[in-house]
């Protein structure tokens, strides 16, 4: 027997939608559950010399980090948020697909199991 067919017996349009919905909720637990502060020295080159600077970034996501925010403190992190051109959210792609790919391969094996295994439509 094919494994694709013996999923398809068990999963229907609206199982897909429900791995779908799983996974952007588990997505969403992850980014408002996990937190982690970090900072970063930088150094600004002047012409008077090098100047180091502390810049406070917090991480959001598991098990790999999806947004990271800067929360500048002072008047150097604006100064350096304005020539870095990248602006104070980053999206961290790698993170995003990569916690998408583990949360949406844990809501289909759910979905899948309760299905085989209780055989219950919603």
């Amino acid at each position: 027997m094919n494994t694709f067919a013996s999923v398809s017996a068990y999963l229907d349009r609206r199982d897909y939608t429900i791995i779908l919905l799983l996974t952007l909720l588990f997505l969403l637990i992850s980014f408002v559950g996990y937190t982690e502060l970090s900072t970063t020295e930088i150094s600004v080159t002047l012409e008077t010399g090098a100047l180091k600077y502390v810049v406070h970034i917090a991480y959001y996501g598991f098990p790999f980090k999806m947004i990271g925010i800067l929360s500048p403190l002072s008047d150097m992190e604006y100064f350096w948020i304005y020539h870095s051109g990248s602006g104070m959210i980053r999206v961290l792609w790698d993170g995003l697909l990569l916690d998408f790919v583990i949360y949406f391969a844990l809501s289909f094996i759910l979905v899948y199991l309760f299905r085989r295994f209780l055989s219950v439509r919603f």
